[in-house]
C-alpha cells in the first residue's frame, strides 16, 4: 500500500505491458420523472414492443457448419473402418 489514501502500487519482478487506470466520473443528475395520463378505463390498452435480438456480427451459414461435421465424422468412420477391414483382411491371409 501507499503513503496516498487513494492509490494502490503493486511491486512484482516480472514485466507487464498492462495498466489499470481508474477515474471517477461525476454523478449524472437524477432525470426527472415524467407524469404520463392514466389510461383510460374503457379497455385502453398499451402497444405491445417486441424484443430483438442484438446484432453480433456473426453472419455465418450454421448449415455450412453442420455440414463439414457430418463430412468430417463420416471421413472419421469410414477411416476407422478401413484401418480394421485391411487388419482384418492382413490376418486372414497369414
Amino acid at each position: 500500500m501507499d503513503d496516498h489514501p487513494h492509490t494502490l502500487t503493486i511491486e512484482t519482478d516480472r514485466f507487464s505491458s498492462y495498466v489499470l487506470v481508474y477515474k471517477d466520473a461525476e454523478a449524472p443528475p437524477a432525470p426527472q420523472a415524467e407524469q404520463k395520463p392514466a389510461p383510460a378505463q374503457t379497455g385502453a390498452t398499451t402497444p405491445i414492443t417486441t424484443a430483438t435480438s442484438p446484432q453480433t456480427g456473426d453472419s455465418a451459414n450454421l448449415g455450412g457448419w453442420l455440414a463439414l461435421l457430418g463430412l468430417s465424422g463420416a471421413g472419421l468412420g469410414i477411416g476407422i473402418w478401413l484401418i480394421r477391414w485391411r487388419r482384418r483382411k492382413a490376418g486372414k491371409a497369414q
